[in-house]
C-alpha cells in the first residue's frame, strides 16, 4: 500500500500542476521476479534451503493449548483475530530491551510471546508461523506485488531458560529462518 500510495501521491502532483504524468522507471517488473525466483530456486540452492526446513520442521507437534470448551471434531478453520495495544511505558520498555540486546523489537515481542505459549502448553517446542515480507533485494522495492512467505519460527523452552538466553536463541533461529525464507 505503501508504494500505491506513494504513486499515486505522485500522480496527483502531477494531475494538479498540469505536468506530464510520468513515474520513474522501475528497476524490474513482477514478472521479472517470478523468473528471478524461478532459477534461483533450482538445484543445489533449493536443495540447500528445503533442507533446512526439513531439519526445521521435522517432529512439529501441535500446540496443546488449554480452552474453554472441547475442539469441535470437525476444524472449520474459521479463524478470529484480536487486536490489542501495548501502553505507552511497555512500548517504551520493549524498544529498549530490544536496542540494549541488539534484536528487533519483532524479536523481543516473539520471544515473549513464545514464552507466554510455552507457560500455557507446558510444551517446550513451540512453533508460530509468521509473514516476511519477501522483499530481499532492492531491485524489487519499489514494485507493486505479492512477494510475501509465511516462515516458521520455532522456539526451544526446553529448561525455562531466562528471557535473555531465549532472546538470544530466537534472534539466531530468526536470523536463519530469514535466509532461507524463500522457498514457497
Amino acid at each position: 500500500m505503501e508504494i500505491f500510495a506513494r504513486e499515486l501521491d505522485s500522480l496527483y502532483l502531477f494531475a494538479l500542476q498540469k505536468r506530464p504524468q510520468k513515474l520513474p522507471p522501475l528497476k524490474i517488473q513482477y514478472a521479472d521476479y517470478v523468473y528471478w525466483q524461478r532459477q534461483l530456486l533450482k538445484g543445489e540452492l533449493l536443495q540447500q534451503q528445503l533442507k533446512y526446513w526439513q531439519v526445521q520442521l521435522e517432529d512439529l507437534s501441535t500446540l496443546e493449548l488449554p480452552f474453554d470448551y472441547a475442539r469441535p471434531l470437525v476444524q472449520s478453520y474459521l479463524g478470529k483475530s484480536l487486536a490489542i495495544s501495548l501502553s505507552p511505558e511497555l512500548s517504551t520498555l520493549v524498544k529498549k530491551i530490544s536496542r540494549k540486546e541488539n534484536v528487533t523489537v519483532f524479536t523481543t515481542l516473539f520471544t515473549a510471546y513464545s514464552i507466554l505459549l510455552n507457560r500455557y502448553s507446558s510444551q517446550d517446542d513451540v512453533a508460530i508461523g509468521t509473514a516476511v515480507a519477501g522483499r530481499s533485494t532492492e531491485e524489487i522495492e519499489a514494485v507493486m506485488g505479492l512477494f510475501v512467505n509465511t516462515v516458521v519460527l520455532r522456539s526451544n523452552c526446553k529448561g525455562q531458560p531466562d528471557f535473555n538466553t531465549m532472546l538470544k536463541r530466537n534472534h539466531n533461529m530468526t536470523l536463519a529462518a530469514y535466509q532461507h525464507q524463500d522457498v514457497p
